[in-house]
């Protein structure tokens, strides 16, 4: 935020401003309803087999951020050009 833009940063927002930005819609949605899946799984931990399956749980966290250890899901997805446009700004 402290760095100005030059042009070449520029021109990458343009090309990938958009598709990064619903990225991060994606995402926003996906950790909110994760999060809150979370939160009702540990609430209803004792309430039986109906309860919120670890499965599921572990497939959405798979799927917003990859398997351990190396980043992916739809957090890789924004990370690399996130990483791409630093670089730009940073040389």
């Amino acid at each position: 935020m402290a760095q100005e833009p030059n042009a070449a940063a520029e021109q990458y927002l343009l090309e990938n401003g958009g598709r990064m930005g619903e990225h991060m819609d994606l995402f926003r949605k996906g950790v909110t309803g994760y999060l809150l899946a979370e939160r009702l799984a540990m609430t209803v931990l004792h309430s039986g087999p109906d309860s919120i399956s670890p499965r599921t749980l572990k497939h959405q966290r798979s799927a917003l951020f990859g398997a351990p250890p190396a980043p992916g899901g739809l957090y890789a997805e924004l990370m690399h050009p996130l990483e791409d446009l630093f670089f730009l700004l940073a040389f």
